[in-house]
């Protein structure tokens, strides 16, 4: 699916994550230092819509793996936001160890 619109859909958006579907499970690490490092932003879109998130080019140099690229003459570059969400618990149990070590 390739979508350059917006999408709309009620019900659920989900992603296979069976542990029988899987191999070499490790844990995340340095989740806090690879946030910390991100920068949220607001921006306009070519389209003059209004957008939250982050800057593809930018991620792609903290987390590679979450940056997929178009074959297209650009080489547009997407996030693969969901894949952010492992980094930013583990980042939530770092900042709360630190608290609780205090």
């Amino acid at each position: 699916l390739d979508v350059n619109a917006n999408i709309n859909y009620s019900g659920s958006l989900t992603n296979v994550s069976d542990v029988r579907t899987k191999t070499d499970v490790e844990d995340i690490t340095d989740a806090l230092d690879k946030v910390v490092q991100m920068r949220g932003v607001t921006f306009k879109t070519k389209h003059d819509s209004h957008g939250i998130g982050l800057v593809a080019q930018e991620l792609e140099q903290i987390l590679p793996e979450v940056i997929t690229t178009a074959n297209d003459e650009m080489k547009t570059k997407s996030i693969k936001y969901i894949h952010l969400i492992g980094y930013l618990i583990e980042a939530i149990k770092e900042l709360n160890s630190k608290l609780e070590d205090k």
